[in-house]
């Protein structure tokens, strides 16, 4: 089985064992260690949610938690006018260094997702990658939540992904993983607390430098949130959802999955 780093776009997160600091050696390996991740096809996925439910007439999007700004770069070759909002500095270094797609401009902001602030509304936000995952309470999430609603225009479509249960306590609890680049590894354990939903990740990052490896370790958390729970959210916040697929796929979703995909609306 191909694995990649948790998270997408590593966060802050209230109840995190782990700070803002996180990914700040990482960020320049983060896109070498993760090339089994498809971002063409997860642009694809919300470039065909747009065309079937529909947007205000804003082409405006905002990628929240959007790393390294892969998706970011994908939806801009779609035609999206995009923001990209990450809370590492370093994440978004490597972003703003990459080619912009022609006849484009993305503009980059260091936010936090429990508390963006954007100059105006958009007709669309994503946050892909287990992103949500990361806030780790329920406070947090109803925080990132609402945000995205006013940030939205009526009508406007949020699209983001969490990883299931399933995926916590069949691939993630007691796991070790090696992900490997040149100059650089990355080994990590995984351990999953069912009482709590929340699933502890220990990285040890190595760097090799003239010949030596520099060891770096980080401790990254994430949650697990039933979909009764994010459906509720997504409600009190003022959305409707649209649909809950199966991964980036037009399969409903269901008890097997690793990965639940939602495609939400905002309502007046």
């Amino acid at each position: 089985m191909k694995a990649h780093l948790p998270g997408g776009a590593v966060k802050s997160a209230p109840g995190a064992d782990s700070t803002a600091s996180q990914y700040t050696v990482l960020a320049e390996y983060y896109d070498r260690l993760n090339t089994s991740v498809d971002y063409s096809a997860i642009a694809d996925y919300c470039d065909a949610a747009v065309k079937r439910y529909g947007l205000p007439d804003n082409k405006l999007a905002l990628d929240l938690a959007c790393g390294t700004g892969n998706v970011t770069l994908e939806l801009a070759k779609r035609g999206y006018d995009m923001i990209g909002a990450d809370s590492s500095e370093e994440m978004l270094a490597v972003a703003a260094g990459k080619r912009i797609p022609k006849d484009s401009s993305i503009l980059w902001l260091r936010q936090d997702m429990r508390n963006f602030e954007l100059y105006g509304t958009v007709g669309l936000i994503t946050c892909v990658l287990d992103s949500v995952n990361y806030l780790t309470d329920a406070t947090a999430l109803t925080q990132c939540f609402k945000l995205a609603h006013n940030y939205l225009d009526p009508g406007g479509l949020f699209i983001f992904d969490v990883n299931t249960g399933r995926k916590f306590e069949n691939i993630y609890d007691g796991r070790d993983y090696i992900l490997e680049a040149d100059g650089v590894l990355c080994a990590w354990r995984s351990d999953y607390n069912a009482s709590s939903r929340l699933c502890r990740f220990a990285l040890s990052i190595f760097i090799e430098e003239g010949g030596l490896w520099r060891r770096q370790d980080e401790i990254q958390t994430e949650r697990m949130w039933s979909g009764r729970k994010l459906h509720r959210t997504l409600c009190d916040a003022g959305f409707e959802v649209c649909a809950v697929t199966a991964d980036y796929t037009d399969i409903a979703a269901s008890e097997d999955d690793n990965r639940h995909c939602y495609i939400a609306r905002a309502l007046k």
